[in-house]
């Protein structure tokens, strides 16, 4: 069995009665979703509407809520902030590691099935092998990578197609920086937004691109670049795939 390993991902546990109305009322994912399949994704903006984490989450039976992060002390602090005298207790487990297989796993990656699987306990004799694979999978799928595709506190989830992932339910009623994230969707006002390119010679990743891009992620000759839309189909020596379909 062939696993990738995240080193910069953690896993914290939940726990408490006041986790899922917690998590309900400030996550843009509709937590009791896990009451009927093994695993979501979802993200926690700032007030303003803007990126700040993305995370997927699953529960160990009735009492435990697990998430699976990066910058997992960050997220613990900020959930304090918001739990007030909630009963809610948050733990970094350190004896966990994040991992990724094509071959089998936890649970189905939620952004997408071809993703592959979430683990948390490699197998015995298991290969571990190039996290580039997996990148050039996720990048193919227009399936952004928060570490390396969006800005803290400035990314929004329209430019990173965080609903195409499967990351916001949009009848859950109100979580924070809903207001700006429901208007840029209805009003279709984004202007710039992820495309995936494809050539010999793409930039490196933070270098300009276009009139005025970005490259994000890249492997090899694929990679995910922050593009008005409008010089995404000007670029030349580039095939640009405006990312569309939900995953």
């Amino acid at each position: 069995m062939q696993i990738f390993a995240f080193p910069n991902r953690q896993l914290i546990q939940l726990r408490g009665n006041d986790v899922a109305e917690l998590l309900q009322r400030i996550f843009s994912q509709n937590i009791d979703l896990l009451d009927t399949q093994p695993a979501i994704y979802s993200c926690l903006f700032t007030p303003q509407g803007r990126y700040f984490f993305d995370f997927i989450i699953f529960k160990d039976g009735a009492e435990h809520y697990y998430i699976d992060t990066t910058r997992a002390q960050d997220l613990i602090d900020r959930l304090d902030m918001y739990k007030m005298r909630a009963d809610v207790t948050s733990e970094i487990l350190e004896d966990k590691k994040v991992y990724a297989s094509f071959d089998s796993g936890d649970f189905s990656d939620p952004r997408s099935a071809a993703l592959g699987y979430r683990l948390y306990d490699p197998p015995e004799g298991a290969e571990m092998i190039s996290t580039d694979i997996w990148h050039k999978k996720r990048i193919a799928l227009g399936i952004f990578d928060g570490e390396r595709d969006a800005e803290l506190e400035r990314s929004t989830a329209d430019e990173l197609h965080i609903d195409k992932c499967n990351g916001i339910d949009w009848k859950k009623g109100c979580y924070i920086g809903q207001e700006l994230t429901a208007r840029m969707r209805y009003r279709k006002s984004g202007k710039k937004h992820l495309h995936i390119v494809e050539g010999e010679n793409l930039p490196e990743s933070g270098e300009k691109f276009g009139n005025a891009g970005v490259m994000r992620s890249k492997v090899g000759t694929i990679g995910l670049a922050l593009l008005r839309d409008d010089d995404a189909k000007t670029l030349e020596n580039v095939t640009v795939t405006t990312i569309k379909k939900e995953q």
